[in-house]
């Protein structure tokens, strides 16, 4: 069965509402193609990030109503398991997860991670790397002593309590090593990002072609500027990942 994934403004026009609202008949049909049985429209994660940036719970509710008329499935970060169950089930879980790794600190550690991703790709993020640097310590550090006061109040039988004195010890020295953790030794003036590959005159090219050839005709001139670079090196070969390097 072949699998289709829409990025999150493509399935925010699909919504009835909208589609009636622009008359958009080519969306429409697009609709109509994802609702074949032969066909699987796929979610993840960062369609329901976006779903939950959305300050109106009935607007939230439209999406997860259009997930479940589409008949899409979900696709599970890290095991990359396809789950078909009531979009709003899956959106209940997620939320319910994304609450726990709020209380554990994890979110302040992904949401640090993102913001040094950007800056380091030249998008405008109002924080310093020093103050990044500094964020990204203290989110560690709230979740290695959240574990260590979470092994602390378990009950367990002798063997159970060597083990676990073993895990507090590797936790404790951890917590040590965090100031050893390396820093980003940038200058927070230093120009970054896609600026100077945009002004290559090969890109400026391609901003002519058409749009079906585009993402080859950059694929092609990445590869042409970076032959040393191979994106097996730098992130896992996941189906999520996959559609993030596209």
């Amino acid at each position: 069965m072949p699998y289709v994934y829409l990025d999150q403004n493509v399935l925010s026009d699909m919504r009835e509402r909208v589609l009636s609202e622009s008359a958009n008949e080519d969306l429409r049909a697009l609709k109509t193609l994802c609702t074949l049985k032969d066909v699987e429209v796929l979610y993840t994660a960062t369609h329901l990030r976006e779903i939950r940036q959305i300050p109106h719970e009935k607007f939230r509710l439209e999406h997860l109503r259009l997930l479940n008329g589409l008949g899409a499935a979900y696709l599970t970060p890290v095991t990359n398991m396809l789950v078909r169950n009531h979009p709003k089930t899956v959106w209940d879980g997620f939320i319910e997860n994304e609450s726990q790794n709020y209380a554990a600190g994890i979110d302040s550690v992904m949401e640090t991670q993102d913001l040094i991703n950007r800056k380091l790709c030249g998008l405008p993020v109002d924080q310093t790397f020093d103050d990044l640097n500094s964020r990204l310590r203290a989110s560690l550090r709230s979740i290695l002593e959240d574990s260590l006061a979470q092994i602390e109040i378990v009950s367990t039988t002798e063997l159970d309590k060597v083990q676990i004195e073993s895990v507090k010890i590797q936790i404790s020295d951890q917590l040590s090593n965090l100031e050893n953790l390396p820093r980003f030794d940038i200058p927070n003036d230093q120009e970054l990002g896609p600026r100077p590959f945009r002004q290559l005159e090969k890109l400026k090219e391609i901003e002519k072609s058409p749009a079906a050839h585009v993402i080859g005709l950059i694929e092609e001139l990445f590869r042409e500027s970076n032959p040393d670079f191979h994106w097996s090196n730098h992130i896992d070969d996941t189906p999520e990942n996959k559609i993030a390097v596209c």
